[in-house]
């Protein structure tokens, strides 16, 4: 295996940002790079309880899939927004995991679908 670490991401930073936050950390392969989440003080607050000082703080999906060092990202964000965000990674070509719903209908969850199937990144959904 490669001694190449992936590079990692947070999207949201509501309570289960914490426990991807905690499985990165705990993973030797992936590298958290970036906290990002519609309110600063709420990035900066996921970053710090998990005592990230070099992490980059974004408040912008767009800036932060546009970051090279970003190659995963987990969307953590409330359920409506999942698939406007899961197809936006990608167009960006990131993999991703998706908390739990991946869409709220039927059309949106095929919308996504279709997305990472032309992308061909890697996804998966998670169950905190």
């Amino acid at each position: 295996m490669s001694e190449q670490r992936i590079g990692c991401a947070i999207f949201g930073a509501g309570w289960v940002a914490g426990e991807h936050i905690n499985a990165y950390l705990a993973n030797p392969n992936a590298e958290l790079v970036a906290v990002g989440s519609r309110r600063e003080a709420s990035a900066r607050a996921a970053a710090e309880k998990a005592g990230l000082d070099d992490v980059a703080i974004y408040t912008d999906l767009d800036e932060l899939l546009s970051d090279d060092r970003v190659q995963a990202l987990s969307v953590t964000t409330p359920n409506h927004v999942h698939v406007e965000q899961g197809v936006k990674a990608c167009k960006a070509g990131k993999h991703f995991i998706m908390e739990k719903p991946v869409a709220i209908d039927q059309d949106s969850l095929k919308e996504l679908r279709d997305a990472v199937r032309e992308s061909g990144v890697k996804t998966v959904v998670s169950f905190c």
